[in-house]
C-alpha cells in the first residue's frame, strides 16, 4: 500500500518548531499541486530551504512533521515559478510518483494543509486562528476553541461468497473500475454496526464472521479506511441501492474485471482474493 514506506518513516508529532534550516524540505502548494525538483540522482525531491535565499521565503510557514529527520515546512502565501528546476505536480498524481516515501510525504502534507487552509478562522465566532504550541490543533484568539485535525473514520469489507468475491461499480469512481464497498461510520455507530448497515443499504446482503484486516490512512479524503473480510449470510442474491452502486456481481478467482490497485487497502484485499490467500 502507498502508506507502507519501510524503512522511511513519517514522524507526524510536533517535534520541531522554529527556524528552517537548509537541508529542512519547504513545501510549495499551488491549488492541488505541490512543486517538486529532482535530486543529483534524478530522483523525484522535494525543494530544500538552501534552494532558495531568504529574501525569497515568506515570513510565515508552519512546521508539518518529519521524514526520516528531515522536518517540512509549509510555506503560507508563497508561489514559486516553475523552472527547468522545479516543476508542480497534481497531488492526484502522488498516488504513482516514485520514490514512494517522498510521494507519501507530499500525500499527508497535502491533507494537513488543507486543514490549516481552511480553519483561518473559528468556526464558532469567526475570529482569527493561531496555532498551539504544544500540540497538532488550532486555537482560537477570541473565544479559545480548540479545532483538531479531522479524520473521517470509514469501513471498506470485502465479501465472499463461498469461492466468489463481490466487487461494485460506485459512481464516484473511474468509468470501467470495480471496488469493494465502503462506507463512513456515522454518529454512534460501532464499526460492526456500520459494516452490517452499508452492506444492506447498498447491496441488499446480510453477513457473518467478520475479521478485521488492516487500517490505512487515505488523506485524500482526510480518511481512516479499517478493512474487514466477510462472508454472505443466506441469501446471496445482489440487490443494489441505484444510489451510489451503479453495477454489483459476484466474481470467481481469473475473471476480476477491472479493479483498485494495490497502492490502496481495497486493491490489496481483492489481490488476497486473487492469489487465494483469502
Amino acid at each position: 500500500m502507498i502508506n507502507e514506506i519501510f524503512p522511511h518513516k513519517i514522524k507526524i508529532e510536533l517535534s520541531k518548531k522554529g527556524q528552517i534550516e537548509d537541508q529542512d524540505y519547504i513545501l510549495i502548494f499551488k491549488d492541488n499541486s505541490l512543486l517538486l525538483k529532482r535530486d543529483k540522482e534524478g530522483c523525484l525531491d522535494f525543494p530544500q530551504k538552501k534552494d532558495f535565499s531568504d529574501k525569497d521565503l515568506p515570513s510565515k510557514y508552519t512546521y508539518l512533521f518529519n521524514i526520516d529527520n528531515t522536518a517540512c515546512f509549509y510555506m503560507w502565501n508563497f508561489t514559486k515559478l516553475e523552472s527547468n528546476e522545479f516543476f508542480y505536480k497534481d497531488i492526484q498524481e502522488f498516488r504513482y510518483l516514485s520514490p514512494q516515501h517522498i510521494a507519501w510525504t507530499g500525500i499527508v502534507a497535502f491533507q494537513l494543509i488543507k486543514w490549516y487552509l481552511g480553519n483561518v478562522y473559528c468556526g464558532t465566532c469567526g475570529s482569527e486562528n493561531e496555532e498551539k504550541n504544544d500540540e497538532r490543533a488550532l486555537v482560537c484568539k477570541n473565544c479559545k476553541t480548540i479545532q483538531y485535525p479531522k479524520i473521517s473514520p470509514a469501513i471498506i469489507v470485502a465479501i465472499k461468497n463461498e469461492d466468489k468475491i463481490l466487487l461494485a461499480r460506485n459512481s464516484n469512481i473511474p468509468e470501467g473500475r470495480h471496488s469493494i464497498l465502503a462506507g463512513y461510520i456515522d454518529v454512534g455507530e460501532t464499526i460492526e454496526e456500520t459494516i452490517i448497515r452499508e452492506v444492506k443499504e447498498e447491496v441488499g446482503l446480510e453477513v457473518k464472521n467478520l475479521k478485521y484486516y488492516k487500517s490505512q490512512p487515505w488523506p485524500f479524503s482526510g480518511s481512516l479506511m479499517i478493512g474487514f473480510f466477510v462472508e454472505v449470510f443466506g441469501d446471496a442474491t445482489i440487490k443494489i441501492d441505484n444510489k451510489e452502486i451503479e453495477h454489483a456481481d459476484w466474481y470467481s478467482r481469473g475473471t476480476l474485471p477491472n479493479h483498485s490497485a494495490s497502492l490502496s487497502i481495497a486493491g490489496e484485499m481483492i489481490e488476497l482474493f486473487e492469489s487465494g490467500e483469502w
